[in-house]
């Protein structure tokens, strides 16, 4: 059935899902050549967040975005929507730090290379966290300028942002199982919900004028 669906996207969306498809693949399975032999994407332990928040951003973001392009051989997005792109890949870079220092012990035995808490500490690692949410709120506050929203959109980045910096603060190697999978991980909700809310706020203050 998904190779049905496939092939009736029309020719930049099916180029899309392959890109992302291939970057999937490379993330999970041993194909790329290193020093030490055959590797995983995520084997690579500094750029795994990287990785992972770009893939995102590409799915939540780009993949909507060309689907109603003109060109249906284009895959290219206008500079706003790359700047949507890359503030929703600096917000998860930011919270799949945290899941490295979760896993410290594991990665130390099994991984190529470091990730970012084996290298750096856990301290530093929740500041580079914290900068990668601030550089996402930035980058967000730029597109909420050129897209036109208002000052309600500007405080729900700002407040949800600063949510995101404290939890981030405060992960230690020691931090309980639920602190990743239900704070963190809910951080991811709570932003969206924040933000439908100062949507639905801007739109209706808008259609009342």
């Amino acid at each position: 059935m998904c190779v049905f669906n496939f092939l009736f996207l029309f020719p930049n969306q099916q180029a899309a899902l392959i890109i992302l498809g291939l970057v999937s693949l490379l993330y999970a399975t041993p194909l790329l050549p290193s020093a030490r032999g055959w590797i995983r994407l995520r084997d690579v332990g500094v750029t795994k967040p990287i990785v992972l928040g770009i893939t995102w951003g590409l799915v939540t973001a780009w993949l909507p975005l060309i689907i109603p392009n003109e060109n249906y051989l284009s895959l290219n997005v206008d500079e706003n929507g790359w700047l949507l792109i890359l503030s929703r890949s600096m917000m998860v870079v930011a919270l799949c730090v945290p899941f490295d220092v979760k896993d410290m012990a594991y990665d130390k035995a099994t991984m190529a290379y470091p990730t970012l808490p084996v290298k750096f500490g856990v301290r530093a690692s929740n500041y580079i966290a914290i900068g990668f949410s601030v550089l996402g709120l930035l980058l967000s506050l730029i597109w909420i300028s050129v897209d036109g929203w208002g000052n309600i959109m500007v405080i729900a980045m700002c407040l949800s942002t600063i949510i995101n910096c404290i939890l981030l603060f405060k992960v230690r190697a020691s931090s309980p199982e639920w602190y990743y999978t239900l704070v963190l991980d809910g951080l991811l909700w709570l932003h969206a919900a924040i933000i439908i809310i100062a949507l639905y706020t801007e739109i209706t203050i808008e259609v009342g004028k």
